[in-house]
C-alpha cells in the first residue's frame, strides 16, 4: 500500500472515530439535546412539556447501489420532524446530502391530498459545524425545474466555535460541552505543520496542550454543577466524559505526544465520575425505598398522607398510583 494510501486510510479512521464520539453526544437524555435543539430552530420547548420521539435516520440510495446514508439526529416533537447535521469539518457537499436526508425523510409519510397532489414533508433541518472554517457558508438550497418552478430555503448554519462554555450552558446546549474540546485541533494542527525556522514547536505545543487541561478542569467543573443540580443524568456525565477523553487522546495522538496527558485527563474525569456515581447510588437507593413503602401504602392511605409519610411529591405518588391500577 502506497504512502498516500495508508494516510487516506488512517485519515478515514480518525473520521469515523470523531463521527462516534459526536453521535454519542446526540444520543444523550432530553435534558441534554433540548436546549441544542431549542438554540438550532429558534423554539422554546421545556423539559416536561414535551416528548422528543428519536426516529430511524438511515437510508438507502439506490442509485448509488442501496448504499446506506444516515442522518446524525432525526427527532419528532410534537409532530414536527427536526433533522441536525454536525460536521467536524467544512464540507462542500454538505447542501446535497441534506437535500437527499430531507427528500428520503419525507417520503415516508408521503401523500396525496384531496386535490391529488403529492406532499412530501420535508423535516426542520440544521447543521453545526464544530471548527471554525473561513469556509463555512450558511446553508441555502435551490431547486430549480426545468419549466423555471423552483424553490429556494436556508438551513440554520450554527458555527460551534462561536459559543464559549458559559453560553453553552446558558443555552442548556450540554450535550455539545465536550466538543470545545475539538477547537484545539486547529490550532496544534498548524504548530505541527508550520514550517517556519523561527517557531519554537516544543514550547508552542506546550502551551497549547496546557490550555487544553485548563479547558477540560473548566469543563469539568461545569459538569459536576449541572449533576449536582440534576440538570442531566449520571448516564450523560458517563458520556460525555468519555468523550472528553476520546477527543484529548485524539489530540495527544496526533499533535502533542505527551505520553502523560491522556493519564492525567482519565484521572481528572474519574475525581468527577467516582463521587457522582456514589451519590447517585446512595440518592436512588433512598428513593428506591420510598417507592416501595408508597406502594404498600395505596390501598390503605390517601396520596397526600402518602407523600407526607414517605417525602415523596403528590405527583410521584399519583404515577405509582395510575402505574398499580
Amino acid at each position: 500500500m502506497s504512502n498516500d494510501k495508508i494516510e487516506k486510510t488512517f485519515i478515514n479512521e480518525e473520521s469515523v472515530k470523531l463521527d462516534e464520539v459526536v453521535k454519542s453526544l446526540l444520543d444523550l437524555s432530553d435534558e441534554c439535546i433540548l436546549g441544542t435543539i431549542n438554540e438550532c430552530f429558534n423554539q422554546n420547548y421545556q423539559i416536561g412539556q414535551i416528548k422528543i420521539k428519536h426516529i430511524k435516520s438511515k437510508f438507502a440510495r439506490p442509485e448509488f447501489d442501496f448504499e446506506e446514508i444516515e442522518g446524525d439526529l432525526l427527532i419528532e416533537i410534537d409532530e414536527t420532524q427536526y433533522h441536525l447535521e454536525i460536521q467536524t469539518l467544512n464540507d462542500a457537499q454538505m447542501q446535497i446530502r441534506l437535500v437527499e436526508y430531507a427528500i428520503s425523510m419525507g417520503k415516508r409519510k408521503a401523500k396525496l391530498d384531496k386535490d391529488g397532489v403529492m406532499v412530501i414533508r420535508m423535516p426542520r433541518q440544521a447543521v453545526v459545524f464544530i471548527e471554525k472554517n473561513s469556509g463555512v457558508i450558511n446553508q441555502k438550497i435551490k431547486l430549480i425545474a426545468q419549466d423555471g418552478q423552483n424553490m429556494t430555503y436556508s438551513i440554520p448554519t450554527i458555527r460551534l466555535w462561536e459559543y464559549e462554555i458559559d453560553e453553552l450552558i446558558t443555552k442548556k446546549m450540554y450535550c455539545f460541552l465536550p466538543l470545545v474540546v475539538f477547537k484545539y485541533r486547529k490550532g496544534l494542527q498548524s504548530i505541527v505543520r508550520s514550517t517556519s525556522k523561527t517557531k519554537n514547536k516544543p514550547a508552542e505545543i506546550k502551551k497549547e496542550s496546557q490550555a487544553l487541561v485548563d479547558t477540560i478542569k473548566q469543563l469539568n467543573s461545569e459538569i459536576k454543577k449541572l449533576i449536582e443540580g440534576k440538570l442531566i443524568k449520571l448516564t450523560d456525565l458517563h458520556t460525555m466524559l468519555l468523550a472528553i477523553t476520546n477527543l484529548t487522546h485524539y489530540l495527544n495522538h496526533k499533535f502533542i505526544k505527551d505520553t502523560n496527558l491522556t493519564g492525567e485527563v482519565i484521572k481528572m474525569t474519574k475525581t468527577l465520575y467516582d463521587p457522582a456515581v456514589e451519590q447517585r447510588g446512595i440518592e436512588q437507593g433512598i428513593e428506591q425505598g420510598r417507592v416501595e413503602v408508597a406502594k404498600s401504602l395505596l390501598d390503605i392511605l390517601d396520596n397526600e398522607t402518602i407523600a407526607l409519610k414517605t417525602k415523596l411529591s403528590i405527583e410521584q405518588v399519583e404515577q405509582l398510583r395510575f402505574e398499580n391500577k
